[in-house]
Protein backbone atom coordinates (compact mmCIF):
# COMPACT_ATOMS: atom_id res chain seq x y z
CA UNK A 1 0.00 0.00 0.00
CA UNK A 2 1.28 3.47 -0.78
CA UNK A 3 0.09 5.12 2.46
CA UNK A 4 -0.40 3.94 6.02
CA UNK A 5 -2.58 5.88 8.47
CA UNK A 6 -0.65 6.22 11.71
CA UNK A 7 -2.92 8.44 13.78
CA UNK A 8 -6.44 9.15 12.51
CA UNK A 9 -7.67 9.51 8.93
CA UNK A 10 -7.76 13.30 9.24
CA UNK A 11 -4.23 13.51 10.63
CA UNK A 12 -0.81 12.40 9.50
CA UNK A 13 -0.24 9.84 6.78
CA UNK A 14 3.20 8.47 6.05
CA UNK A 15 4.38 7.77 2.55
CA UNK A 16 5.94 4.38 1.96
CA UNK A 17 9.39 6.00 1.79
CA UNK A 18 8.85 7.77 5.13
CA UNK A 19 7.53 4.52 6.57
CA UNK A 20 10.74 2.75 5.54
CA UNK A 21 12.78 5.48 7.25
CA UNK A 22 10.71 5.09 10.40
CA UNK A 23 11.10 1.31 10.26
CA UNK A 24 14.87 1.69 10.02
CA UNK A 25 15.00 4.17 12.90
CA UNK A 26 12.90 1.86 15.07
CA UNK A 27 15.12 -1.12 14.31
CA UNK A 28 18.22 0.93 15.16
CA UNK A 29 16.64 1.98 18.47
CA UNK A 30 15.62 -1.58 19.29
CA UNK A 31 19.01 -3.04 18.51
CA UNK A 32 20.76 -0.30 20.49
CA UNK A 33 23.39 -1.90 22.70
CA UNK A 34 21.79 -0.85 25.98
CA UNK A 35 18.49 -2.49 25.09
CA UNK A 36 20.18 -5.69 23.99
CA UNK A 37 22.25 -5.76 27.20
CA UNK A 38 19.15 -5.25 29.33
CA UNK A 39 17.40 -8.07 27.53
CA UNK A 40 20.34 -10.42 27.99
CA UNK A 41 20.78 -9.43 31.64
CA UNK A 42 17.30 -10.57 32.59
CA UNK A 43 17.03 -13.51 30.23
CA UNK A 44 18.48 -15.97 32.72
CA UNK A 45 16.28 -14.82 35.60
CA UNK A 46 12.93 -15.01 33.80
CA UNK A 47 10.79 -17.85 32.56
CA UNK A 48 9.96 -17.92 28.85
CA UNK A 49 6.63 -16.10 29.01
CA UNK A 50 7.95 -13.44 31.40
CA UNK A 51 10.86 -12.83 29.07
CA UNK A 52 8.55 -12.42 26.08
CA UNK A 53 6.59 -9.74 27.98
CA UNK A 54 9.84 -8.03 28.96
CA UNK A 55 11.01 -7.97 25.34
CA UNK A 56 7.64 -6.57 24.27
CA UNK A 57 8.11 -3.68 26.68
CA UNK A 58 11.64 -3.02 25.37
CA UNK A 59 10.36 -2.96 21.80
CA UNK A 60 7.53 -0.60 22.74
CA UNK A 61 9.91 1.74 24.60
CA UNK A 62 12.27 1.88 21.61
CA UNK A 63 9.39 2.71 19.28
CA UNK A 64 8.07 5.43 21.59
CA UNK A 65 11.56 6.99 21.65
CA UNK A 66 11.70 7.08 17.86
CA UNK A 67 8.16 8.23 17.04
CA UNK A 68 8.66 11.97 17.91
CA UNK A 69 11.39 12.30 15.27
CA UNK A 70 8.77 11.58 12.63
CA UNK A 71 6.44 14.50 13.20
CA UNK A 72 4.56 13.36 16.28
CA UNK A 73 6.15 15.80 18.73
CA UNK A 74 3.04 17.93 19.16
CA UNK A 75 0.53 15.10 19.23
CA UNK A 76 -1.19 13.94 22.41
CA UNK A 77 0.42 11.09 24.34
CA UNK A 78 -2.55 8.86 23.49
CA UNK A 79 -1.92 9.29 19.78
CA UNK A 80 1.78 8.49 20.23
CA UNK A 81 0.87 5.37 22.21
CA UNK A 82 -1.63 4.27 19.57
CA UNK A 83 0.95 4.82 16.87
CA UNK A 84 3.57 2.94 18.85
CA UNK A 85 1.13 0.06 19.34
CA UNK A 86 0.53 -0.01 15.59
CA UNK A 87 4.24 -0.38 14.85
CA UNK A 88 4.74 -2.89 17.63
CA UNK A 89 1.99 -4.97 16.06
CA UNK A 90 3.56 -4.69 12.61
CA UNK A 91 7.18 -5.41 13.49
CA UNK A 92 7.23 -7.17 16.82
CA UNK A 93 7.66 -10.71 15.44
CA UNK A 94 10.63 -9.54 13.36
CA UNK A 95 12.44 -7.60 16.07
CA UNK A 96 11.65 -9.92 18.98
CA UNK A 97 13.83 -12.55 17.35
CA UNK A 98 16.80 -10.20 17.48
CA UNK A 99 16.86 -9.92 21.27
Amino acid sequence: WPFVPVTTPSELFLSLERLRELHEAILVAITDGSITRRAQAVKESMRGQEYQHFKSRLVRQAIIRVIPRFGFMGTPAGVRMTTAAFFVHMWQPEVMNWL
